[in-house]
């Protein structure tokens, strides 16, 4: 806005500064000799506190430009001359009648007006009169205790202006927020002009919100009685850190402080004796002169500054945090914090869609700057298209998989995985086939084409250990090709895939528990996961149920060697379509579908929660509805934004047999476990001393005498059960099982709970538990008692 002038044009007779008489009257009539200009566009009226008419701005547009006059009242005549006074701001009477309102402060009345289509509800718009050259002739009193939101004109006359205003505002008790206008918006862009490409409306509005609850005040200074003697004893008032904005104070411990620097961004953790010298203060604020001017050195010091008063300072402001609790810091990835989606690229923090420091990131987690996870950086704008997301779907589908919906659960996984700090359930993959099948081809010409740099890439041997501590806070894939190792068959190996097994099974879920382990300093570390892992191995170590209801097995179809031609020219073909499908992915795929992941986020996890009622209505299962409905979501988010209904969900699951796809398809754990009995073979003597092979079912039968056999009486039947920990009674109707047999512990080894089977196997429907110790072969035991229907087929 051009500045305002006291004087008409060469053509129009000056006219001297009047005696202002208010209220001025409406509407407002231009003197005759400014109504040749024609009717203006624009007539916007300043009022006082009260609601009287002080002035008005008339803007005329032009060809030339704009054209801007303020016009009063005279007490005679309307005049076209500056307001002589200090001038009301725009909407002062609405401000001082809702003092909670929140005021939205732009430069101009057109940018005025036009804010009103983006503000939330409640908020208040106002601007001053007379351009960034005049802030010193209006009356800012009334914004005076308010919270204030200033939207800057998008050049460095705007920006400047609008740092003065917030000077002048927090130097009154005023929290003030300037918004941050980020590359989307182009040079000189304000309000009043159309959206430009990739800002929305709600964007606009967001950006309003984040730059209010970033709204700082400054503290005036402590008033010292005048009457005391010793001043230069009285310490200076502290600074408050949250106005600074030069650090963050995490919290404290016994014997550390944790502050965050504006500059670095990382946390640091420093005692009281460093933060009470020049090189501590100096790691939280690399700055002298900051130092010098918030805590100037005493008289005949050779010291810049008051270093332990600085110090001391910091101190305080951790200990008003409270106790430092590293469950809250948050490592790169994609988290949802408050309803908000949090983009940590590692270097930097993007808040809906805005760059943010973490510093002045209103959270109760805290997000640590680490090394870029894109390293060329990360364009907003490089989402990949619904085509992209069609080709990956594509592509997951291209490889020999043993069931049809393989490639999708696939596909399912990369999306996710690319968000998967977001999430309240992750689903892991498991993908198994005999050796040369093309685990290591999905791995590499598939899953890391897609997923990129955002997954760590564990081979081998890799532990538990090295896993977890180099994922730290990070919320990252986890991509683990060849799980067996050289060791696959030692006791070391075994151990060293439960531990990981473990790791997987505590990452899946959005809950609080934590793994706590012991440290060689004899203190305790706890710690979360949050990663999405996808394992390939030849074998599948998954054993027991919590496991098997996380993960995803995905069965490659293998080629024999006695395979027909036909059947390997299918194949062929088959890995040809597969290669021309991942030559078309992009090098920067990975960056495309991380942006596509984080704008769709709300639609992904709405659609899980949908797909999660239809597998749940489906299958009779909710932990199923969680294992596999978060993939079905992620494998429909590549390709659309759609959110669907539960009818949608399930005319796409009925295309599909989903017997052999999970690993529990509405059976029971105790149900399981008992068949998992029931079907084990063992070795009996037979008639005429000879050994046959039949399963604990068939002699359980043939020791009740409800099935004959050839080979096998009901004594010798009776006797190797008992022999195994299982007998038969008659009197009570039940099957007992020893609960110390070392024969069932064998057999309870290879199912989904190996170590606590007696406990759920007591669970089936009219099990008993043995009030006295049952008598068997190698002694009495303790004893679980099944009904005989337990064990009819």
């Amino acid at each position: 806005m051009v500045d305002l002038k006291d004087t008409a044009p060469a053509s129009v007779p000056k006219e001297r500064v009047p005696t202002v008489v208010i209220p001025m009257p409406e509407p407002v009539v231009l003197p005759a000799s400014w109504q040749a200009r024609g009717e203006p566009d624009r007539i916007s009226i300043y009022r006082n506190v009260d609601g009287d008419a002080c002035f008005a701005i008339v803007r005329w547009e032009t060809e030339a430009g704009k054209d801007v006059r303020p016009v009063v009242w005279n007490g005679t005549r309307f005049q076209v001359v500056a307001y002589p006074d200090l001038r009301p701001l725009y909407n002062s009477d609405i401000i001082a009648t809702h003092p909670d309102a929140t005021i939205l402060l732009v430069e101009g009345e057109k940018t005025a007006d036009a804010a009103l289509a983006y503000m939330p509800d409640g908020w208040i718009v106002t601007t001053w009169a007379g351009g960034s050259n005049a802030l010193n002739k209006s009356d800012w009193s009334v914004l005076h205790g308010r919270r204030v939101v200033i939207w800057p004109d998008n050049d460095m006359p705007g920006k400047e202006a609008a740092e003065a205003i917030a000077q002048r505002l927090r130097d009154n008790n005023t929290e003030v927020g300037v918004v941050s206008l980020s590359k989307n918006y182009p040079a000189k862009w304000d309000l009043a002009d159309e959206l430009p490409d990739g800002v929305s409306p709600v964007i606009v509005m967001a950006n309003m919100i984040a730059a209010a609850n970033n709204a700082v005040v400054r503290l005036p200074p402590s008033i010292i009685d005048d009457a005391l003697e010793d001043k230069e004893d009285i310490p200076a008032p502290l600074p408050s850190i949250e106005e600074c904005a030069e650090f963050k104070a995490l919290g404290y411990t016994d014997k550390h402080f944790f502050i965050m620097p504006a500059g670095t961004k990382i946390i640091l953790s420093l005692n009281a004796r460093e933060l009470m010298s020049a090189s501590g203060c100096l790691q939280v604020v690399n700055d002298f002169d900051y130092w010098a001017e918030m805590f100037p050195a005493k008289r005949g010091s050779s010291s810049r500054a008051d270093w332990e008063m600085a110090g001391s300072m910091i101190m305080r402001e951790c200990q008003k945090v409270g106790v430092y609790d590293p469950r809250r810091v948050r490592g790169r990835g994609v988290w949802t914090d408050q309803a908000r989606v949090v983009v940590h690229t590692g270097e930097s923090l993007i808040v809906d869609g805005r760059v943010v420091n973490p510093v002045m990131m209103k959270s109760r987690f805290v997000y640590k700057i680490d090394a870029p996870l894109f390293v060329e950086g990360l364009n907003q704008n490089n989402a990949a298209n619904d085509a992209e997301g069609r080709l990956v779907v594509e592509l997951c589908n291209a490889a020999r998989w043993e069931h049809p919906v393989f490639g999708d659960l696939l596909a399912g996984y990369i999306a996710t995985a690319m968000v998967c700090g977001a999430l309240h359930w992750r689903t892991h993959v498991w993908v198994t086939g005999n050796s040369g099948s093309g685990k290591s081809t999905v791995i590499n010409n598939i899953v890391s084409a897609c997923v990129g740099d955002m997954a760590l890439y564990p081979l081998g041997e890799t532990t538990e250990s090295g896993i977890r501590q180099t994922i730290g806070n990070d919320a990252r894939p986890v991509i683990f090709d060849e799980m067996e190792g050289t060791d696959e068959r030692g006791p070391a190996g075994a151990n060293r895939r439960n531990a990981i097994i473990s790791l997987m099974r505590m990452a899946s879920s959005e809950g609080r528990g934590r793994i706590m382990k012991g440290s060689a300093s004899h203190q305790a570390v706890s710690f979360t996961m949050r990663s999405s892992f996808l394992v390939a191995s030849i074998g599948m170590s998954l054993k027991e149920a919590p496991d098997l209801t996380r993960t995803m097995v995905l069965g490659l179809k293998p080629l024999m060697n006695d395979a027909r031609p036909e059947e390997r020219r299918r194949a062929q073909q088959q890995w040809e379509v597969m290669n021309r499908l991942a030559s078309r992915v992009r090098t920067d795929m990975p960056e495309r579908l991380f942006c596509r992941m984080t704008e769709v986020l709300p639609v992904l996890m709405k659609n899980a929660q949908v797909f999660r009622e239809a597998i749940a209505e489906k299958m009779g299962n909710r932990r199923l509805g969680d294992q596999v409905g978060t993939l079905l979501a992620g494998r429909f988010a590549l390709t659309t934004r759609k959110i669907f209904t539960v009818e949608e969900c399930m005319e796409y699951l009925n295309r599909f047999d989903w017997v052999g796809v999970v690993a529990t398809p509405g059976e029971r754990e105790d149900i399981r476990l008992v068949n998992h009995i029931r079907q084990h073979v063992i070795k009996v003597q037979a008639r005429h001393g000879n050994t046959v092979e039949r399963t604990i079912g068939e002699l359980i039968h043939v020791s009740k005498g409800t099935a004959v056999d050839d080979e096998v009486d009901s004594t010798k039947a009776t006797g190797a059960l008992s022999r195994m920990g299982i007998k038969a009674d008659d009197a009570a109707d039940v099957i007992w099982l020893s609960k110390q047999s070392q024969a069932i512990d064998a057999i309870m080894s290879k199912s989904t709970n190996p170590t606590d089977w007696a406990s759920v196997v007591s669970r089936y429907p009219k099990a008993v538990k043995a009030s006295y110790r049952i008598r068997f072969a190698a002694g009495s035991a303790t004893a679980i008692g099944l009904p005989y229907s337990a064990w009819v087929d």
